[in-house]
């Protein structure tokens, strides 16, 4: 008897599952390898050495003694603890690290003495460096070829009423050292050297992203660097986690609403949300990198490859440029030009402006817009997405650099304007008074869908006339910041050799951990 074609099907597809279950313990032990290969290489790398972490203990060291020294020198009459925190007291540092001491005034002292009071002892141990401003003033400086923070705060124990985040820090690294056990501290490096790759590390306005002390909670609560990147990889909007048991997951639950777009309870002050800093935008990035990582697991995304490095991208950029203005699209791009320490008021600010433009341009009827956001820092390391940028702050200047590319760039005379429904007639009259007989009406009023309608003409027709509407509609003081330093530069005109990095990202469409792959 002749076999049925669906029969045939049918047997094929139960052979393809069983050869399928039967390769995967390899597949499962290959990708496996791939993991722990890809996780030496990373921890080699980012994890200090030996020498390294005495070296830090040293400069430490003399802090610690100048601080002393100080504190004899100004004869304060109040006990002032030196205490070390952040990454290098929890032991999840990297290689060369920041290093942060607190200097931990009594709560009885008032806020402006602790701000004078305690600048001044600060800039006794580093006199050249640099007055900086969170919720607390503090001071910045280099000392023995590192970074310090030294900040001024109040003292305070668990179950007080905290003043500021500041404040919280020395609770946070007492916490995370009780807390996380001697392997979950190279997991924390992991999971930060991965934030890092993928320009997700930082809770800074111009990042958004994930804080080395959040980092430092998934691993307590997923124990490993991998387990954290499968809740990631399938983590919703909104979700709300805590280290406390079922009760205090209730809790939460029933107090924190969904305005922020992960929630994860600061054990030290309930209080709080250590996510809050995060962006809905990034959290879907991270998301995407993590999934992106458990199926191939690569040193990209530690540490992606530069543009620059890639050969023919600027080849590649010019001929995607030259077809798109070929064939009747256009690209705009505008750059902000700032000092770093108004980078990070003004990234925050350019996000929202760069999302106005875009629902401008829209509603004239541009479709299919690509945009992006980067930041260059000189001297440039290239553009990176402006939410995953650190290091501009370290630069003398910074360029905030917002491109648009659009299929088509300049629209025709005739504007379809559509009016109220018909049937309501006293707006319906309105509408027909007002556009009658109008120089800028191209034909009579007809009804389109049961609505008045009339083909206008068009006051503009390329997107770059469009963007003093966008900044009219800024708050004044930025509309002004907006206007001194916002340069416009439109097709044949933009400087390709200076922007073709930023250029090829917005083009190709490519993550920075894909940079690696076939350009052509």
């Amino acid at each position: 008897m002749e076999s049925s074609p669906h029969w045939i099907t049918l047997k094929g597809m139960i052979h393809s599952i069983i050869y399928m279950l039967k390769r995967l313990p390899f597949r499962m032990h290959m990708l496996g390898e791939k993991h722990r290969k890809v996780r030496e290489e990373v921890l080699r790398r980012v994890k200090p050495t030996p020498e390294e972490d005495r070296r830090i203990e040293e400069v430490v060291q003399e802090l610690m003694e100048r601080i002393e020294r100080a504190k004899e020198l100004l004869q304060l009459p109040w006990e002032i603890r030196a205490e070390l925190v952040g990454s290098i007291a929890k032991g999840t540092h990297l290689k060369d690290p920041d290093i942060d001491i607190f200097l931990l005034f009594p709560r009885g002292v008032g806020v402006e003495t602790l701000h004078t009071v305690g600048l001044k002892l600060c800039l006794e141990v580093l006199p050249q460096g640099q007055k900086l401003y969170t919720q607390h003033p503090y001071i910045h400086g280099e000392f023995m070829g590192f970074e310090v923070d030294l900040v001024p705060c109040f003292e305070m124990k668990k179950g007080e009423e905290i003043g500021s985040m500041v404040d919280r820090t020395p609770l946070h690294t007492r916490f995370v050292k009780e807390h996380l056990d001697e392997s979950g501290k190279d997991e924390v490096r992991l999971l930060k050297a991965f934030l890092k790759g993928i320009k997700a590390y930082g809770a800074e306005e111009a990042v958004k992203g994930m804080s080395g002390y959040l980092a430092e909670l998934f691993i307590i609560k997923f124990s490993n660097f991998e387990k954290t990147l499968q809740e990631l990889s399938r983590i919703r909007p909104h979700t709300k986690l805590t280290l406390g048991g079922r009760e205090a997951a209730v809790a939460v639950r029933r107090k924190y609403t969904d305005d922020d777009p992960l929630i994860f309870i600061d054990p030290v002050d309930p209080s709080r949300n250590v996510a809050s800093a995060l962006s809905a935008e990034n959290l879907l990035y991270v998301k995407k990198a993590a999934c992106c990582y458990l199926r191939a697991p690569s040193l990209s995304f530690f540490f992606p490859r530069r543009i620059s490095e890639i050969d023919g991208a600027k080849d590649i950029v010019w001929e995607k440029v030259q077809a798109i203005l070929g064939s009747g699209g256009g690209i705009l791009l505008l750059t902000v030009d700032l000092p770093p320490v108004q980078a990070d008021i003004y990234t925050s600010q350019t996000r929202r402006f760069l999302k106005r433009a875009v629902e401008t341009f829209e509603r004239e009827g541009f479709r299919k817009i690509k945009s992006g956001f980067y930041i260059y820092s000189p001297p440039r390391v290239g553009p990176f997405p402006a939410p995953r940028i650190k290091e501009h702050i370290e630069s003398e200047r910074v360029e905030l650099v917002m491109l648009f590319i659009f299929p088509q760039y300049r629209k025709g005379e005739r504007k379809l304007h559509l009016g109220p429904p018909v049937h309501v007639k006293a707006r319906a009259e309105d509408f027909r008074r007002k556009w009658e007989g109008r120089e800028e009406a191209l034909s009579r009023i007809f009804i389109r869908d049961g609505r008045l309608a009339l083909y206008i003409r068009r006051r503009m027709r390329e997107p770059h006339q469009m963007l003093p509407v966008v900044l009219k509609a800024l708050p004044s003081h930025l509309k002004k910041a907006y206007e001194s330093r916002i340069t416009i530069s439109v097709n044949r005109g933009i400087d390709i050799e200076r922007y073709w990095e930023a250029l090829y990202l917005a083009l190709s469409g490519r993550e920075l951990w894909e940079l690696d792959e076939d350009t052509g």
